[in-house]
């Protein structure tokens, strides 16, 4: 639901399911309305609100040997870390990057190697929870 409209549904979701949030809802409420099935669960409804749904401002991108990311935190209201790692085609980790991430500010950068052959690009918490607040971003750098 967005801001209390029904907006989709997933059946059989097998007690799992994942879904992006398209640009039209950025700025609406958004929660989670579950449903259980009849039989061995209960037939209480649960609903979890998601809060308000911001647009991301996190991307990443192949540049020749490496890559370049951004990342906007003018809405975020906690600081963050953005780890870059390059690997090469044993992949051994040739090269990692951490940027500490200031809420309020905008940042950008690029990472490269003669060798690099695949970067992943991570959202963090921090570097002591490396609980990630965005999908870990893989690019693959070969030629």
């Amino acid at each position: 639901k967005a801001d209390g409209k029904i907006i989709g549904y997933i059946r059989n979701a097998n007690g799992a399911f994942s879904f992006d949030v398209p640009e039209t809802l950025y700025g609406k409420n958004l929660s989670v309305e579950i449903v259980p099935a009849a039989g061995v669960y209960s037939l209480n409804t649960y609903t979890q609100n998601l809060g308000t749904v911001s647009k991301v401002m996190f991307d990443a991108s192949k540049v020749e040997n490496g890559v370049t990311w951004s990342y906007d935190a003018s809405e975020d209201t906690e600081d963050s870390i953005v780890i870059v790692a390059l690997y090469n085609a044993d992949d051994e980790m040739i090269k990692c990057e951490p940027v500490a991430i200031t809420a309020g500010q905008s940042y950008g950068d690029t990472v490269t190697d003669s060798a690099a052959t695949l970067a992943k690009v991570f959202h963090w918490v921090s570097t002591s929870d490396a609980e990630p607040i965005e999908k870990n971003l893989s690019i693959d750098l070969s030629k």
